[in-house]
């Protein structure tokens, strides 16, 4: 094939297209073998390649075309006509929630190096997925719903105690307890979101977006003494739940009408968060609570860049980057250190998460 002949010779974009062009190749000729209507996308293909590398205009937008695939003029609806309307992506996501801020969670008063902090929980990676579905209409309006999810992120944090030594737990009034052999404790975070955004293209290069987002931010963190002399167990719930309106753009970084364009998006919104906590300390049989709540302004930001290999004419891989920023949330790691277990009062919810990590799925459009 030409374009394989000439892979020498390409520029750095040119030989990006060509391979992708040769996996979508490579992809086709197996499905060839499945169906007829596979073996006519094959053709297509082989055509598209003996051609080395035309515009793509049955599924990707070239230079005839606006940002949402529709024609800048009647001139150019023939390389237009076969945009597809609809579209879904399914997207694994690997997002690295950042380590908690340094808060003193309990220490050994006759040895201050025995201590409990919050950084010491790394909540690391955890993956989840992103589902979404849009449509585009000839008016240019476009509407996409979204929803992601991570069920939980775990850490565990373990620091050996001087058995029978005083140790302070780090309230809003401090509490002692004698120490036993360690201080054991869990760490768990959940993130849910979903999305309503409606778009246009500004420019060829640019749509503007403005939708309604809600997020669940739920966090937990438990600490047990390990063979105490009185038992002696701590535990706290967080709940976040953030909605209002935002704002953004949707970007088209790279599209020279191959089968390989790059994107980018930018969201912000300043929103409502609902949040409340409840925390318990279990001393023999003993139980001291607290529990508080209030409504705070929270903001979300998102970015994230992402590119895209069509393989067929409906369907695509995709793969990029994902960044998360939320501020002004109620966290399980700066509850203690507000909380007054003598009056049952204490609520703390300032505190911002930052996300960010990597995705990779498909897209399929008809």
């Amino acid at each position: 094939m030409p374009f394989l002949t000439t892979f020498g010779r390409k520029r750095p974009s040119e030989l990006l297209n060509s391979l992708c062009l040769l996996f979508s190749f490579m992809t086709s000729t197996a499905l060839s073998q499945q169906s007829p209507e596979a073996s006519r996308v094959s053709d297509r293909i082989v055509t598209l390649a003996s051609n080395d590398m035309p515009e793509y205009s049955a599924v990707q937008r070239g230079s005839n075309c606006d940002s949402l695939g529709t024609c800048k003029t009647t001139s150019n609806s023939k390389a237009c006509q076969a945009t597809n309307h609809w579209s879904v992506t399914a997207d694994a996501m690997f997002l690295h929630r950042q380590t908690p801020d340094s808060v003193i969670q309990a220490f050994n008063t006759a040895n201050p190096s025995e201590t409990l902090n919050a950084d010491q929980f790394r909540l690391g990676i955890h993956s989840g997925f992103d589902l979404s579905a849009t449509r585009r209409f000839k008016n240019e309006i476009g509407v996409e719903l979204r929803y992601f999810g991570f069920d939980h992120w775990n850490s565990d944090a373990s620091v050996a105690t001087t058995p029978g030594d005083l140790l302070q737990i780090n309230s809003a009034v401090p509490i002692f307890t004698l120490a036993g052999d360690s201080i054991n404790a869990g760490y768990q975070s959940t993130l849910h979101n979903a999305e309503f955004s409606l778009f246009r293209p500004a420019t060829e290069k640019i749509s503007l977006l403005g939708g309604f987002r809600y997020l669940e931010l739920d966090e937990q963190e438990t600490a047990n003494l390990i063979n105490p002399a009185i038992p002696f167990d701590y535990s706290t719930d967080t709940r976040n739940r953030l909605s209002g309106f935002q704002l953004g753009t949707k970007l088209n970084l790279w599209n020279q009408g191959g089968i390989f364009s790059l994107g980018g998006v930018g969201k912000a919104g300043i929103y409502g968060n609902h949040a409340a906590q409840n925390s318990n300390i279990n001393v023999g049989v003993s139980t001291l609570s607290t529990a508080g709540r209030g409504t705070s302004t929270a903001f979300v930001g998102e970015l994230g860049i992402f590119g895209k290999c069509i393989l067929t004419d409906r369907l695509a891989l995709r793969g990029g980057y994902n960044t998360l920023w939320l501020t002004d949330v109620a966290l399980a790691s700066e509850q203690l250190t507000d909380s007054d277990f003598a009056n049952g009062t204490g609520f703390s919810n300032s505190g911002d998460l930052f996300y960010h990590g990597a995705t990779a799925g498909l897209e399929y459009s008809w």
